[in-house]
């Protein structure tokens, strides 16, 4: 069979119409197809109440985007007395059908498509005529004639790309930079922001799913876009790992750890680079309630043995997995457990705040204790040297010219000179004063006393004046 350029004719041969209302319809049945696909197949049927009335039917079909389409054969129908008969001219082919045309169905028309088939094409019946006889026919436009074109829908083949076109956070900065055949980003943000969505665009008949708004937890969080391709079979996913607050570099150190159990303590006091501790506990305790911080928040942790302690020694192993899997470390923790509960259970105090208060204002009214008295101390040995320095003042302003202290250190006095035994008494008795006179300055010999001495002989002259008796003394006594 040729190919159509434009039109394809078909000729049918009817039998003598039997009187009545002459109606009659032509159609195309309508389908649907694929580009490239061979062997499509499109139904030629009639219709109406009064095909007895004719005899014979002759149409043509015209193919609409023959680029993309060819028939390649048109079979008669099967139906009893149901023939017809091919003529081609100019490239216009004629089928003339005689029968019985009360078939609902004439002909299937066999056709094929092109690899670049892109839009739909349409088999529509021109040209008709229905014969009652040989010469007397009716086309449509005559009364209850009518010719139905066949739409065949062109379906193109579902795309199997499953990729995005674009993808923008609502915080922070896609890394690397998006690409379309790239699946994996790193978004950095502050600790203050707590929620992120992306914006994602996928390719033509994909969808997108995982792409709302999302909370975001401290450290790290994985968010997962999906994109399914138009054939709802392919898939691809993209994963971006979103990071909330500082960015540290990767360790399996724990940064400090504390027992939140009452009464519960770790010895020795925690040291991230100490391995190993010990911890009693009493009946009551039956697992331990770890607070830890992590020098990398992204680290992997894992607590063993933390369950069901027995009476004596348990292990609980804390397992540390740094965030680039390279590095471990691995805490271990003997639990001691007695039977006896602990006779002085660690209480929380539920006034810690007044407590610390109260200690703050003992301290600062000790503070204020002591600086007072260390005033008064330092007023009273003020007072007391000023006092001194007046009484010695006094007390030098006592002794003779000769023994007042002066700049040189040593003083020079005569010497004493024992009083005869057998000298007359005298009608009134000396004061020791001129005694103490007398004999250290009648005599031209001399004796030299040095300072500690002749401060005490100035002691006992002068320190106790409220005593009205005269001190003897022996000036020997200071040789």
């Amino acid at each position: 069979m040729k190919t159509f350029k434009s039109l394809l004719c078909i000729a049918a041969c009817s039998i003598g119409m039997i009187g009545g209302v002459n109606a009659a319809t032509i159609k195309v049945s309508d389908e649907t197809v694929k580009a490239g696909t061979m062997h499509n197949e499109a139904k030629i049927k009639i219709s109406d109440d009064d095909l007895s009335n004719f005899k014979k039917v002759e149409f043509q079909l015209s193919v609409s985007n023959t680029f993309y389409a060819q028939i390649t054969n048109v079979q008669a129908s099967t139906g009893a007395g149901l023939s017809y008969e091919i003529h081609t001219e100019n490239d216009i082919t004629t089928y003339t059908f005689k029968g019985d045309l009360s078939e609902k169905e004439l002909a299937t028309i066999t056709f094929r498509t092109s690899d670049s088939m892109d839009s739909n094409i349409n088999i529509t019946p021109v040209n008709v005529k229905f014969y009652k006889d040989d010469n007397n026919y009716q086309s449509p436009g005559d009364a209850g004639i009518k010719a139905i074109a066949g739409v065949i829908k062109y379906e193109r083949p579902k795309s199997s790309e499953a990729s995005l076109t674009s993808l923008v956070p609502s915080q922070g900065t896609l890394s690397p930079e998006f690409d379309s055949t790239h699946t994996n980003y790193t978004v950095q943000v502050k600790d203050t922001i707590a929620y992120i969505r992306f914006t994602a665009e996928a390719c033509q008949g994909a969808t997108v799913t995982g792409n709302g708004s999302t909370q975001l937890e401290m450290g790290e969080n994985t968010i997962e876009i999906e994109v399914t391709a138009e054939d709802g079979q392919t898939k691809n996913t993209y994963t971006i790992k979103v990071i909330r607050g500082e960015v540290v570099e990767p360790s399996a150190y724990i940064k400090d750890l504390v027992l939140n159990n009452i009464g519960a303590t770790l010895s020795p006091k925690f040291d991230s680079k100490n391995n190993k501790y010990t911890v009693q506990i009493g009946k009551e305790i039956e697992k331990l309630d770890f607070k830890y911080e992590l020098e990398d928040p992204l680290a992997e942790v894992t607590i063993e043995g933390n369950e069901n302690f027995v009476e004596g020694e348990n292990l609980v192993k804390i397992k540390v997995v740094s965030s680039n899997k390279e590095d471990e470390q691995i805490y271990e923790i003997t639990v001691i457990k007695s039977e006896e509960e602990q006779k002085e259970p660690i209480t929380e105090d539920k006034n810690d705040d007044s407590k610390d208060e109260k200690k703050i204002n003992v301290w600062l009214i000790v503070g204020i204790v002591t600086v007072v008295l260390a005033v008064a101390a330092g007023v009273t040995i003020i007072l007391f040297k000023k006092k001194k320095n007046d009484k010695k003042k006094i007390d030098n302003t006592k002794l003779p010219l000769k023994r007042r202290e002066g700049s040189e250190k040593t003083v020079e006095i005569d010497t004493v000179v024992e009083k005869p035994k057998h000298a007359a008494p005298q009608e009134e008795e000396e004061s020791i004063t001129d005694i103490l006179k007398t004999e250290l300055y009648d005599d031209d010999r001399t004796q030299k006393f040095n300072d500690d001495e002749l401060e005490k002989l100035k002691k006992k002259i002068y320190d106790d004046e409220e005593i009205d008796q005269t001190k003897e003394f022996n000036f020997k006594d200071f040789e």
